[in-house]
Formats: C-alpha cells, structure tokens, sequence
C-alpha cells in the first residue's frame, strides 16, 4: 500500500499513515468485517484531524460507498454539536441573494469546529448552500476546484 498523506502531515501525526492502510484493508475486506466495524472505526479515525477525515473518507467512498453519505452525516452530528453556531438563527448562515454573509463570518472564524464544518461542506455530495467553515459557496467551489486540479497533478507529476 503507498503512502497516503504527504510529508507535513507525516510529521505531525507519524501514525496516521499506518491507520489509514489498516482502515483501507478494513474497508475492502468484506467478508469479514462488517458495516457496524468499519462505521466505528471511520468515526475514530475521522476525528483525529481533517486529514484524517478526507483520507478516510476518501478511502469509505471507494470501497463501501453505501455507507459513506449517512457516515458523512454521522460525523456531522458529533462536531455540529460543539459549534459556535449551534442555537444561532439559521438565516444568518442561509442568507438570500445579495444579503451579506459577513455576520456568518465572525461566527465561524471564532468556531473550534471551523476546519470540520469546512471539510463536511467539501466532502457533501450535493452542492452545500448557505455558509460552512466561514465560506461561501462560491468558495467551496473554488476550493473543490483546487483540490480536483491538485490531484489530477499529483497523478500525472
């Protein structure tokens, strides 16, 4: 199995490329491991960082597809939980066309949570209204467009 996270993130959590090849052997192995198994150690895995996340996702998403969306969603509720937003009028995350979204901003960028709510926004399959991670849709799409160009570099370099 090749390594499945650059150097940077290596260094800050040495173990997570191990993780991440038991996770993927995990997840292939239908036989013998079940759905509940590979739920549970998707969600321990995913909360470690977000690259973790991503990774793992990544890894869910092509071996057991089925269960990713409603993993996706899993994961959502354990960090929505402990968000800045959470209680606060949804308008001001779901604002309509031409009303700011600056309101949304001071919230989120003083949010613990800030980097998941992102990375969930990024991973949903259907494209997320509204403000995530301090972001709008226009950023998420351009962010999605980056990481779609950084791995198509990456497989042809």
């Amino acid at each position: 199995m090749s390594e499945l996270i650059d150097a940077a993130v290596a260094e800050r959590d040495p173990g997570l490329n191990q993780r991440l090849n038991d996770f993927h052997r995990l997840a292939s192995d239908r036989d013998n491991v079940g759905d509940n198994d590979v739920q549970v150690q998707f969600l321990n895995l995913s909360i470690v960082s977000d690259e973790a996340f991503r990774r793992s996702y990544d890894i869910l998403k092509s071996k057991r597809p089925y269960l990713a969306d409603s993993l996706l969603d899993g994961y959502r509720i354990l960090w929505q939980k402990r968000a800045k937003c959470n209680g606060a009028d949804p308008a001001i995350f779901f604002p309509g066309p031409g009303i700011g979204i600056e309101k949304a901003r001071k919230i989120c960028f003083g949010c613990v949570v800030r980097a998941q709510c992102l990375e969930y926004a990024l991973q949903a399959d259907s494209e997320t209204s509204g403000v995530w991670g301090g972001t709008s849709e226009r950023e998420r799409r351009k962010i999605r467009r980056e990481r779609a160009m950084g791995r198509t570099a990456a497989k042809t370099g």
